[in-house]
């Protein structure tokens, strides 16, 4: 049986509630993946990007390993040749930026979950981590315990104990705000599925007809890249077949939060930094030209995806990422974009909420409904002659001596010369390599009903799109039909939309209290996928044509990307984006994140920094594109 993905609710479940991906008990859930994934010592594990919030967790988690060559005993651990069992005592200094503590780490035998003292113990893992000589480090254990437990913390209440966000800092106007009053409850009669399905055309059932036997190209995934490459490959005159486990477009193409922008999570300074200046500005025009291709499928081909061009803004949450705007601009200006800083007293002219210490608004970029969307990019690629086939999960891709591909699905196999897979976050076992090179992390969207013309004005005079610098960042804005479309990270564990909804509506009146009074209508979550470094991918893993992770850019680089595979598989040239190395989680890794809980409180921590003015050396600089697209 397959799971739904983090914070998913069916389109075709009878209730549309959203059910945890490992269970009921959230408390068990590292506890389950440290029993059945193998414990890496740190010093075998190779130096990765110091920027890269993975890397500090591998250098702050060193936990030793012992493989048994016999059979498992019933420990959660699993059974047969492979398992992996703890030693019975272990110890490990860990003395990593920006912990700087010291911890030991020893077996127990208890199941329960606890806070004792400065120990942390996790249900069922068999693992006590006990932090000393650092209240910090303290702290971040008793966040650690309220992620897993869902409990509050004592540092994520004000003295009035109500919660003030994620990373308000004290004298922050979020911690203010939320000291003044008590928010509203959430009303709970609201709808478990995406907004973006209730309001997009019906689309046909491409279920049940037989597949082909043989194909020039199997692309497997039925979102933007796998339509957008199953339409260019048409138009090429290439017999191709499309394969997708669910319904065409159910997975982040109906999800993510419509904003389009240019640029990935990486600004153009950085960028030049990472891969020298002339692969950078390659790299950064492919996302222009994403626009382009997007913005001129829509327009050229009448489609109603509710396209605007307003262009985005970025909101400085600390007052050290509003100093970098200036340069940022400067170099989204060189690099093909036009920035423009807005400083704190011009705010109100761009946002209605005070929230923020300045912004940056840019254009191209802007919004679109992308489930719309993409019922238009469906019919394009049908109009082309694409052959598209719902509900027929991908088995196993093997190669032959011939070096073409064996594609066992659910319905039969076919043999195909060229493989393209096109999942994303939702990549399983039948795509191994590309499994371990991405994270699935959990994206959350909450829609409120339509608001006042004269409200939704004050929210969004110019109809931007939002989104914020945070870690934890949050993603928003006015959808056509005058609703408050809000998103953001507000979980690194499983969980259900009922809770993500909850930490979403308060965050929301935190920044725009205005909007207390009307409910919230619908509520959903979906998987962006993260790579190492944090760029979208393409390229070629054991002959296999991937491209994958786009890092929450996937509104516009999806479409481009598909369309770039399917040129290259044609004879054209290789995209800029090939380029880039296509590296390994740096963990003992096989889809399953474990590592995200511990990420989740490194990320609360930096924004509590920045709030406090302390700079992080590893966090991106303020300007970047956010993770907020899908």
């Amino acid at each position: 049986m397959k799971t739904t993905g983090v914070g998913e609710a069916s389109p075709t479940s009878g209730s549309g509630r959203a059910q945890p991906v490992f269970g009921p008990s959230n408390a068990g859930w590292m506890a389950g993946l440290l029993g059945e994934l193998p414990l890496m010592p740190l010093r075998s594990i190779r130096r990765i990007d110091s920027g890269s919030a993975i890397s500090q967790v591998m250098s702050i988690v060193q936990l030793p390993f012992r493989r048994s060559t016999t059979g498992c005993s019933g420990n959660g651990q699993g059974t047969g040749s492979a398992c992996w069992n703890q030693p019975d005592t272990a110890t490990s200094v860990l003395a990593s930026r920006p912990w700087t503590s010291m911890a030991s780490t020893t077996v127990t035998t208890s199941r329960s979950f606890a806070v004792v003292g400065k120990s942390i113990e996790v249900d069922g893992s068999g693992w006590r981590i006990r932090l000393v000589r650092n209240s910090a480090a303290a702290r971040v254990a008793r966040r650690i315990q309220a992620t897993l437990t869902g409990t509050p913390s004592r540092s994520s209440l004000t003295r009035g104990g109500s919660p003030r966000g994620p990373a308000a800092g004290k004298g922050h106007p979020a911690a203010t705000m939320g000291a003044m009053a008590a928010k509203p409850q959430l009303n709970r009669d609201y709808e478990r599925r995406p907004y973006w399905w209730a309001t997009m055309p019906p689309l046909h059932d491409r279920s049940g007809r037989g597949l082909p036997d043989t194909v020039d190209v199997a692309i497997v995934g039925g979102g933007y890249t796998g339509v957008a490459a199953a339409r260019k490959l048409a138009l090429q005159g290439a017999k191709a077949v499309l394969l997708e486990a669910e319904t065409l477009g159910w997975g982040a193409s109906s999800r993510n939060g419509g904003i389009t922008h240019p640029g990935f999570k990486w600004g153009p300074r950085t960028l030049a930094k990472r891969y020298g200046e002339p692969l950078a500005r390659a790299l950064y025009r492919e996302t222009l030209d994403a626009i382009e291709l997007t913005y001129g499928l829509i327009r050229d081909n009448d489609i109603d995806a509710e396209l605007r061009s307003a262009g985005w803004l970025e909101l400085a949450w600390a007052p050290s990422h509003f100093e970098d705007f200036e340069a940022e601009a400067a170099s989204l200006d060189d690099f093909g974009s036009h920035a423009t800083v807005v400083p704190k007293d011009r705010l109100r002219d761009e946002i209605g909420t005070p929230m923020y210490h300045g912004g940056l608004a840019v254009n191209p970029g802007g919004l679109l409904h992308p489930a719309k969307w993409f019922a238009g990019l469906l019919g394009l690629a049908e109009r082309a002659g694409a052959d598209l086939h719902e509900r027929t999960p991908v088995r196993s891709i093997r190669r032959q001596g011939d070096g073409r591909f064996v594609v066992e699905t659910s319905r039969g196999a076919i043999l195909a010369r060229d493989v393209l897979v096109a999942t994303n976050g939702y990549t399983d076992g039948a795509a191994p390599s590309v499994r371990r090179r991405i994270v699935p992390i959990g994206s959350y969207i909450i829609a409120t009903e339509p608001l006042p013309e004269d409200l939704a004005h004050v929210v969004s005079p110019t109809g931007r799109a939002y989104f914020d610098t945070k870690n934890f960042l949050s993603y928003w804005h006015v959808s056509a039909d005058r609703r408050l479309i809000f998103g953001g990270r507000v979980s690194f564990i499983p969980t259900t939309v009922d809770r993500t909804a909850r930490l979403l509506f308060g965050r929301m009146l935190d920044i725009h209290p205005q909007v207390a009074g009307y409910r919230v209508e619908y509520s959903w979550g979906g998987k962006v996928a993260m790579t190492l470094d944090r760029m979208p991918h393409i390229g070629r893993l054991g002959g296999i044509m991937h491209a994958v992770g786009y890092s929450g850019t996937g509104v516009l680089m999806s479409t481009y990307l598909g369309t770039r595979a399917a040129e290259w598989l044609g004879g054209g040239e290789a995209p800029a984006l090939a380029k880039l190395p296509f590296r390994l989680i740096p963990a003992p890794y096989e889809g399953r994140p474990w590592f995200l809980p511990v990420i989740g409180e490194l990320f609360r921590w930096q924004d509590r920094l920045a709030v406090r003015g302390v700079p992080d050396p590893d966090a991106p600089a303020p300007g970047e594109p956010p993770s907020a697209g899908g």
